[in-house]
């Protein structure tokens, strides 16, 4: 889930300074980011919009979207759920960056804790809260929420417990609840890190950290050796906060190991470019849930992880081509949490209209996509920019106050 905010720009050790962005963009730019994070987090936000555009147009039974000979051009848009697995990834990293800086400076304690969790909270949860409001309250046009027990619903939903509970309200925000408790867990994670002797068994301690979360998905294996459709899957192997332990404590495990080599790594070309084709293979192949069987229950979330890690940890070394970095990509990236707040909310206004537009109900899927993606993320593009500006804005300025 996309969280980062200018604390995820810890210097770089002669890192290339952020690219120039055009008048329209600079009040998107945090100063002294870095540009190859940004890109990532963008690519991230990207991809999850691009899955949750083909969605609706996808047919899991073997048609194809948008063939190229005997491939599918949208597989890797349909695979795109895996950016919320980078997006963990550079959460992880955002924090373990900020905690390891503070522990430096020797803020700890109840009030350093108290600081820190008021800071996550302005900004999190005010941009949340108001689009859980607007999608509970019926707001948008053409997206419906089941009015059974809503108040119940929205009341877990304010407690941050949809990745327990189900998400049915907007289904993404379940990755929320999986930040927000590790955002609680993290500082004694690093606490903890820090009180032992030596990089070999701190750097131990965060692989068995995400080693657990392959354990748990085994115990819940057992536990459920059935076969099971998506949705059932999705809540019981893949929102959980404790099975989505691998791509947050990886994130934690690069920043200690950027921090413990002054933010370059030797290999940090070749470690980003084995990232790239890691998350190249995965998402390109084949439609990665479509049949869910062990693998997809087990060993999937691990690999995925991983291949996010490296291209994390490769570009937070400066491992990543200086072209990497465009404007564009920054002022995505700021506004990526908003996007990923509001871009669900909009998919059934924007299928009605292109329907009603173009009476395209029944042209084939790929031309009714072709025409529907850019009304929707146009439609994203400003409703974010309206929550940004709005609400996200006013409370990161009151954060960014906070000493």
């Amino acid at each position: 889930m996309p969280t980062l905010d200018s604390a995820s720009t810890a210097t770089i050790v002669g890192a290339a300074r952020p690219p120039q962005a055009p008048a329209w963009a600079r009040d998107l730019v945090v100063p002294g980011a870095i540009p190859a994070l940004d890109t990532l987090r963008a690519v991230a936000i990207l991809l999850v919009l691009m899955r949750h555009a083909a969605r609706p147009f996808w047919d899991s039974g073997g048609l194809s979207l948008l063939p190229i000979g005997n491939w599918d051009l949208a597989i890797p848009m349909i695979n795109g759920w895996i950016g919320v697995d980078l997006f963990f990834v550079l959460s992880g990293f955002l924090i373990g960056t900020q905690l390891l800086a503070a522990r430096a400076r020797g803020d700890r304690g109840r009030y350093a804790f108290r600081r820190y969790i008021l800071k996550r909270a302005l900004r999190i949860l005010p941009a949340y809260y108001a689009v859980l409001a607007v999608a509970a309250l019926g707001l948008v046009p053409f997206f419906t929420v089941a009015p059974e027990y809503l108040g119940v619903r929205v009341a877990w939903h304010v407690l941050m417990l949809q990745d327990y509970l189900p998400s049915n309200i907007v289904v993404v925000f379940w990755s929320l609840g999986v930040e927000e408790k590790f955002y609680l867990l993290a500082p004694a994670v690093v606490a903890a890190v820090l009180m032992l002797p030596g990089r070999f068994a701190r750097y131990a301690l965060l692989v068995a950290l995400a080693g657990a979360g392959l354990f748990f998905r085994y115990l819940m294996d057992l536990a459920h050796p059935e076969p099971l459709e998506y949705v059932a899957f999705f809540q019981i192997f893949r929102s959980p906060a404790h099975l989505c332990l691998e791509p947050l404590a990886l994130g934690l495990l690069t920043a200690l190991v950027h921090r413990d080599c002054a933010g370059r790594f030797k290999a940090a070309r070749a470690l980003f470019w084995v990232g790239v084709l890691g998350a190249s293979v995965l998402i390109a192949g084949a439609p990665m849930l479509d049949v869910i069987g062990p693998a997809e229950r087990l060993w999937q979330p691990t690999l995925i992880a991983l291949a996010m890690a490296l291209l994390v940890f490769g570009a937070a070394g400066g491992g990543s081509p200086s072209a990497f970095a465009r404007p564009w990509f920054v002022a995505t990236a700021r506004l990526s949490y908003s996007l990923y707040l509001v871009h669900l909310l909009l998919i059934p206004g924007t299928l009605a209209l292109v329907d009603a537009l173009f009476d395209a109900q029944l042209w084939p899927s790929s031309a009714r996509f072709a025409v529907f993606l850019p009304f929707f993320f146009a439609f994203s593009a400003a409703a974010a920019l309206s929550l940004h500006l709005a609400v996200e804005r006013p409370f990161l300025k009151l954060k960014d106050r906070i000493a």
